[in-house]
């Protein structure tokens, strides 16, 4: 009766294997045509989300997320709203992220502007990256700079990095430099 019940077991696992195996690939030959198709819609890029958290043994919403996308999946815009502000918040009901990538997907700029009123926000934050000529994913600055009296700011999380080749074109140096109140 034992042998009976591990070689029903064993079959159900291949069974079960075979047709996992078998979704799987479903799942990514889908995927693959998906992303082919540039203008489509993606299909994994939520233009609303809902967070919420408990509070009294009740889901309680804390804020909304309504979010803009590229053609290959990049986030454009985020807007999120704080559903719990009230007049008396001291922090501000929205936030707007604005963002522009390159030919290879790579964040180039972004924008975060703040308020109560949707309409009216006021720019709070922006930062900008630079990519190596010849390795275009590896990142050679970020300069983030927050807005101030009226002034854009440059934040001491700031860098560069600079990359020095041979004539062959070899990496020989990469030397990294933090921004603070004298410079680089």
């Amino acid at each position: 009766m034992k042998r009976f019940y591990i070689i029903l077991a064993l079959s159900a696992a291949v069974c079960t294997s075979a047709a996992q195996s078998n979704s799987v690939l479903q799942l990514k030959n889908r995927y693959a045509m998906h992303l082919e198709d540039k203008a489509a819609e993606y299909l994994w890029c939520p233009s609303v989300q809902v967070y919420s958290s408990m509070k009294n043994n009740e889901w309680n919403k804390d804020r909304r997320y309504n979010t803009t996308y590229d053609s290959m999946g990049n986030i454009l815009t985020d807007v999120n709203e704080d559903l719990n502000w009230t007049p008396e918040s001291t922090s501000p009901r929205y936030t707007s992220e604005t963002y522009t990538y390159n030919g290879f997907g790579k964040r180039l700029t972004g924008l975060i502007q703040t308020g109560n009123d949707l309409d009216n926000l006021t720019d709070s934050r922006k930062f900008d990256f630079t990519y190596d000529e010849v390795v275009p994913t590896f990142t050679t600055s970020y300069s983030n700079y927050y807005f101030r009296d009226g002034d854009w700011v440059k934040d001491k999380s700031s860098y560069k990095v600079k990359v020095t080749r041979d004539s062959e074109g070899r990496v020989t140096q990469v030397l990294r430099s933090q921004w603070d109140a004298m410079g680089f």
